[in-house]
């Protein structure tokens, strides 16, 4: 297949994308306003898993192997139950179908749908779609991001003491989780301009590739959490790292975007606390 016959086909797989996140903000949408919203706790963790959840990862499973048979899929809802299995290098569309679900459960607006695609463990594509807000983030590798069509760009912000910072402290977190965070949020507030906590990975990376936030660090979140996000962020000009600063892989439950390669020293001069986490799977998922 010819470079030409890749982007075709990069470009068909996006506008699907499209159109079932779009499918999917209406399940959202619709359930907001439905007065007897079904919770259960899912065990071990600090979210709530709502029957929305189940019912979005549903329809956009079942939408993407009506048209592609032969891809493999990873949702958060199913992968949360049986773990992750082998990762192939075969098509695979990676699914977070209501990131922020307690936003959702509050009705706050940032509120998104994460649909990645990985082809030879490479993050090729991937669409975030806020219902609330009606706003659609697009990516395809190595043709820019957009929002609502329009391209958007990272800030111009390149020093710390004057970076906004988004870093998310879990309330409920374990105790020992806790203690790195606030360790972190301590050092943080030493450092840069402002903090600030929205509930929601995926939209902490559009508000970064948007240029709202200069700066995004997160420890223990999941792949579905950051593929599509990821890939935007790179896309709109920012720099995407794990933590640490080495090489970004959507499976080691980490990450770090900036605005800058500036900003990516400086917060890893910092030194921050990081807790130990089990990767998602031994196999990476990279940009």
């Amino acid at each position: 297949m010819s470079e030409s016959d890749h982007e075709y086909e990069y470009e068909s797989f996006l506008k699907v994308a499209i159109l079932i996140a779009k499918k999917a903000g209406n399940l959202i949408n619709n359930a907001i306003s439905s007065p007897d919203k079904q919770f259960i706790s899912k065990s071990g963790e600090t979210d709530i898993v709502t029957e929305t959840d189940k019912a979005v990862e549903d329809l956009i499973r079942r939408e993407l192997f009506s048209l592609f048979p032969d891809h493999e899929f990873i949702g958060e809802e199913s992968e949360f139950e049986k773990g992750l299995t082998m990762i192939e290098d075969k098509p695979t569309w990676i699914v977070d179908p209501i990131d922020g679900t307690l936003n959702f459960v509050h009705c706050n607006h940032l509120t998104a749908v994460s649909i990645g695609l990985a082809i030879n463990k490479k993050i090729v594509l991937g669409v975030i779609y806020a219902p609330m807000r009606q706003d659609m983030y697009t990516v395809i590798s190595g043709k820019g991001a957009f929002k609502n069509g329009i391209p958007i760009h990272v800030s111009k912000v390149h020093d710390l003491n004057r970076a906004i910072i988004t870093y998310e402290i879990w309330a409920r977190s374990k105790d020992e989780h806790k203690e790195h965070q606030l360790k972190n949020l301590s050092i943080l507030c030493s450092n840069v301009m402002a903090i600030r906590s929205y509930g929601s990975a995926c939209m902490n990376l559009c508000l970064m590739a948007e240029g709202q936030v200069d700066i995004y660090i997160d420890t223990g979140i999941r792949v579905w959490d950051m593929v599509a996000g990821a890939l935007i962020v790179q896309e709109a000009g920012g720099v995407v790292r794990h933590t640490d600063g080495s090489e970004f892989d959507a499976m080691s439950r980490s990450i770090l975007v900036t605005s800058s390669p500036n900003l990516i020293k400086e917060i890893v001069d910092l030194k921050l606390s990081e807790p130990k986490v089990k990767r998602d799977h031994t196999d990476k998922i990279t940009l």
